[in-house]
């Protein structure tokens, strides 16, 4: 198994005096092509905070990722998942530590860093699965 990590910030117009709900949802979709698998698809975030008020929250984390077919022991097993999160509060910030689980790869030697593109894949993600 490998295991991305990310961090999503997320700004309130005040201090966070609580967190009182959150929820980490996955919507990740994978697409075959003859080179290797397409994971591309959104972790949903929601919850209430309390400032002076309650206040809900509603955010998520685009991804896009290409895996090439040497990487991939089994596309049918390959899977992507959330598998854990933390999270901290500062001041007017929650910051969340989202951990991905990539189930059906072999072992990479390597690392890199995964950065949150703000580009909306959603439009993409349709015209994949209108493609196939």
């Amino acid at each position: 198994m490998q295991q991305i990590n990310l961090t999503k910030t997320i700004n309130f117009e005040g201090d966070i005096k609580d967190l009182l709900l959150i929820s980490i949802d996955d919507q990740i979709d994978k697409i075959s092509d003859k080179d290797g698998v397409k994971v591309i698809g959104k972790i949903l975030v929601g919850g209430k905070v309390m400032l002076e008020d309650e206040q809900e929250f509603d955010d998520e984390v685009n991804i896009d990722m290409f895996l090439v077919n040497e990487e991939i022991l089994d596309v049918e097993s390959l899977n992507v998942t959330v598998n854990d999160f933390n999270y901290k509060i500062d001041q007017s910030r929650l910051i969340l530590d989202i951990s991905l689980k990539l189930e059906g790869l072999k072992e990479i030697e390597t690392s890199f860093l995964a950065i949150e593109d703000t580009q909306d894949v959603q439009e993409e993600i349709e015209e994949e699965r209108n493609y196939i």
